[in-house]
């Protein structure tokens, strides 16, 4: 799916196996973008994505970006990204490129392993979410997941989340990481 807009969405054992490529942003093994829905709810429940992924600019096993979203709860749940993701640029994660501009949103990885290597040529690569970024009232948890994948980047790198900022004074990002661990390489170039 290139764009969701306006729908509540559920993945429940499904496989991407195919390559995926852009030339310019917003491409992900499952979905390209999430973006300006207001009371949404998307699972993803025991996916597999085994497709890697090549763009210019926000790359994702499953979810490119989560933009500018109201009231959406997001859930990965006993899921496994095999891909490999490759930006030119930045925001580029295992799960997801980018969470940016959400109101009221709650996301949930539980379980789930990213065996993918995260590669940007740019900023914000991290081995579940590349960045989380100028949110209200947003709350990420990562829990019980293990980051095996090699993560590189220029800048922002991290072996779970490459970047948390509330840049914006009424920004309010949480970020809670429970018994989950990286396990691969984390290098700036």
């Amino acid at each position: 799916i290139g764009r969701c807009t306006s729908i509540t969405m559920a993945f429940s054992n499904c496989k991407n196996n195919i390559f995926v490529s852009g030339d310019k942003s917003g491409a992900g093994g499952f979905l390209g973008s999430v973006w300006g829905n207001k009371n949404m709810t998307m699972t993803l429940s025991h996916c597999t994505n085994n497709g890697n992924t090549t763009v210019n600019e926000g790359g994702a096993g499953f979810v490119s970006s989560i933009y500018s979203n109201k009231n959406i709860n997001v859930v990965f749940s006993d899921c496994i990204n095999n891909g490999n993701v490759m930006s030119d640029h930045s925001y580029q994660g295992g799960f997801v490129g980018s969470v940016s501009s959400n109101t009221n949103m709650t996301m949930m990885i539980s379980r789930c392993v990213n065996n993918g290597i995260i590669t940007g040529g740019d900023s914000f690569s991290g081995g579940f979410v590349g960045s989380i970024s100028g949110s209200k009232n947003t709350t990420v948890t990562i829990s019980n997941s293990i980051n095996n994948g090699n993560v590189t980047g220029s800048s922002n790198v991290g072996g779970l989340v490459g970047q948390v900022d509330s840049f914006n004074k009424d920004d309010s990002i949480l970020l809670t990481v429970i018994n989950s661990a990286n396990k691969g390489t984390v290098s700036v170039k």
